[in-house]
């Protein structure tokens, strides 16, 4: 059996970033459409992707949804570039992986993933990419509790920084560095999670919470 950090390497490598030049009003309305004509080969037919998420910058495709075996890219529309940041894992092998949320801000692409090998042992992973570039800019790995070992929570601000929740526990990941926000319980769960600007929100027991990250 392969190692579970190897594989996790192999499946996940930081992307190499890109140049990006700036074009004329023409040609860059031209390429903005790039991302959503991109096809994929399925014998004599040319297929399209399956948008994940999108916003005025970005588009985020996958070869067939989310599941066993999918690819995951995210386009950049300005230009046109496409970057592959995550795999699921074929579904039949010792080393199961998938991605869970997606979510996209500005310029950044925030995605969670959930491995796990047998004998099972969890990682939960949250990672954000800067899409004009390919740059991973946050990359965040657990070793879990098997039966809790699935990411639960994802909220990504406008600088990339991030708060994400997993066996119960939410974080926030920004420019201050990792730190512990919250902690629920099977009573007090925390709900609600999302972000405006740099502004993380989020209700635990029926009260409104708020951070804002760098």
């Amino acid at each position: 059996m392969r190692k579970a950090h190897t594989y996790l390497a192999l499946l996940l490598t930081p992307l190499v970033a890109m140049a990006l030049n700036a074009g004329s009003a023409t040609a860059t309305t031209a390429k903005r459409d790039r991302c959503n004509a991109k096809r994929q080969s399925d014998g004599d037919r040319r297929l399209p992707y399956i948008t994940l998420a999108s916003s005025a910058r970005i588009r985020v495709y996958s070869t067939n949804g989310n599941t066993f075996g999918t690819m995951f890219y995210a386009c950049w529309r300005a230009t046109g570039h496409s970057h592959r940041f995550a795999e699921n894992s074929g579904g039949a092998d010792d080393f199961d992986a998938s991605v869970g949320q997606i979510q996209v801000r500005r310029r950044f692409a925030a995605f969670s993933y959930s491995a796990f090998n047998n004998p099972a042992v969890h990682y939960d992973r949250f990672a954000v990419i800067d899409v004009s570039t390919g740059r991973l800019v946050r990359d965040i790995t657990l070793q879990t509790p098997a039966e809790d070992g699935v990411p639960t929570g994802l909220a990504l601000a406008d600088s990339g920084a991030i708060a994400y929740e997993t066996v119960g526990v939410l974080h926030a990941a920004d420019a201050s560095g990792d730190r512990l926000l919250a902690t629920a319980t099977v009573k007090s769960p925390i709900t609600r999670l999302h972000s405006r600007s740099q502004r993380i929100s989020w209700t635990q027991d029926g009260v409104d919470h708020a951070v804002r990250l760098s």
